[in-house]
């Protein structure tokens, strides 16, 4: 467990690296037994110059935060390289039903709060809310047909997206710019960590018994019970 209510993470981080360093980040992860939760995929949109590799994400996943760590320390010593045609894309399995909150736009904009008072001086922050790709407004007939669709969707281009719920089994939050340290990738690893318990704690124990209906997501919840939850997390 990664924390209260969530069970495991992982990371997009879209960029590029020499094949060297690919090598090296294999090799590291061969050495922890770790190689089977790194995936590279090619990513059309993004572009990193005088890299044998410039349009690549990679990604892994796990339940302990120190691998996480361990994982984006290889990658940066390797020469990962990230620039602002890049993303830093975080998937959260989260625990019970608390995943479906983020359809109500009460919650995905609660979230956006949280982020826009965390990044209110970072400019390269403050940009991702007017990219194409993580799109900040909440759209009902988007968030409907990302929990519609059974693979990826077009629709995705959110800053949380739950199209992921269906085809990872997570919660995606896009909304991130590309990441330049192992700090700063971890600062926004654990932004995302406190971000989903101040949301969930207050209203996890009201949701327990609580069925969700993916083809109807606005009507998920009993509308009293809707009220209820509301007041709770204000």
């Amino acid at each position: 467990m990664i924390s209260k209510h969530i069970a495991s993470l992982g990371v997009e981080a879209e960029g590029g690296i020499n094949e060297e360093g690919l090598d090296e980040v294999i090799e590291g992860l061969e050495k922890k037994n770790l190689r089977y939760y790194f995936q590279i995929h090619y990513d059309g949109s993004v572009s990193v110059p005088d890299k044998d590799y410039t349009d690549r994400e990679f990604n892994f996943y796990n339940s302990n935060l120190k691998n996480i760590r361990f994982f984006l320390k290889l990658l940066f010593n390797a020469g990962f390289e990230a620039n602002s045609t890049c993303g830093f894309h975080i998937h959260a399995r989260i625990t019970d039903n608390l995943p479906k909150l983020f359809s109500y736009e009460y919650f995905y904009n609660k979230f956006l709060e949280l982020y826009k008072s965390r990044y209110k001086f970072n400019e390269k922050y403050l940009r991702r809310l007017r990219n194409s790709y993580c799109r900040a407004e909440y759209d009902e007939y988007k968030i409907c047909k990302q929990l519609e669709s059974r693979d990826k969707c077009h629709e995705r281009y959110t800053a949380v997206n739950l199209n992921a719920l269906n085809v990872h089994g997570t919660l995606e939050f896009r909304i991130f710019p590309y990441q330049e340290s192992v700090l700063e990738a971890m600062s926004t690893i654990k932004f995302v960590i406190n971000a989903v318990e101040k949301l969930a704690s207050p209203v996890s124990c009201s949701l327990k018994n609580v069925s969700f209906n993916l083809d109807i997501p606005r009507l998920s919840y009993p509308k009293r019970h809707i009220i209820e939850v509301l007041k709770c997390a204000d």
